[in-house]
């Protein structure tokens, strides 16, 4: 009726129960790392901004120009952090000159979409403008072609 093994009063049931709890703490650190890379690569994925909605789009490259040449020296390990430390001073003055060629690009960039932009709302203006208007004309050959 009672399986031993299931009864926490017994050694092979408080086995179990421990086994269980190492088990959920296990999943629950799993679920939580993996919580942490999805964020992580969440922020690098690309955003959809619609495929017609170019400001939108625009927007997000506007955003996403710049690159961040602060280097995170945080780790678990104790001497990780010094050493990510070190090499962050000796990389730095390198990591800001290419950063900063990078956003310019970036920057350029930007500028050079919202020109597109711009552009391409204009020639989609006047070309309503010219589909009124053919429009128009079809109409009234139309009507004259009928008076024959």
């Amino acid at each position: 009726m009672n399986d031993p093994d299931e009864d926490s009063t017994t050694p092979a049931g408080q086995r179990v129960h421990v086994v269980e709890e190492i088990e959920a703490h296990g999943r629950s650190l799993h679920d939580d790392e993996l919580d942490r890379i999805r964020l992580a690569t969440s922020r690098l994925a690309p955003i959809d901004a619609g495929r017609a909605d170019l400001r939108a789009a625009l927007a997000l490259l506007d955003a996403q120009a710049t690159v961040d040449v602060d280097v995170p020296t945080g780790s678990r390990v104790r001497a990780g952090s010094s050493v990510k430390m070190a090499v962050k001073r000796v990389t730095a003055w390198y990591l800001r000159y290419l950063g900063n060629q990078v956003t310019l690009l970036g920057q350029a960039t930007v500028r050079f979409g919202a020109a597109i932009v711009e552009r391409t709302e204009a020639l989609e203006e006047s070309t309503a403008g010219l589909r009124r208007e053919v429009e128009g004309l079809a109409a009234r050959v139309a009507d004259l072609e009928q008076g024959r």
